[in-house]
């Protein structure tokens, strides 16, 4: 049985979530169960990046998903 989920994180003005214990245990939960090597390699290569440096990744990422001639990422959440 899993445990309950921490409640939500509180937020910086900016609206991004804070890097309490909880939010990065359950970060570190999300990213080790992840199936593909590949995307868990590059998710604990971004860990802790701040979030000027998560938006250049996910900029360089669609520009990828172009050149592959992918379509462009869903987005459920803005960075």
């Amino acid at each position: 049985m899993q445990s309950p989920r921490s409640p939500l994180p509180t937020t910086t003005a900016s609206g991004t979530p804070e890097a309490t214990p909880a939010v990065v245990s359950d970060d570190r939960e999300l990213v080790v169960n992840l199936l593909d090597p590949h995307m868990r390699a590059l998710c604990a290569s971004a860990a802790g990046l701040s979030g000027q440096a998560l938006l250049r990744l996910a900029a360089a990422a669609e520009t990828l998903r172009q050149t592959e001639g992918l379509e462009a990422a869903a987005r459920t959440a803005q960075l």
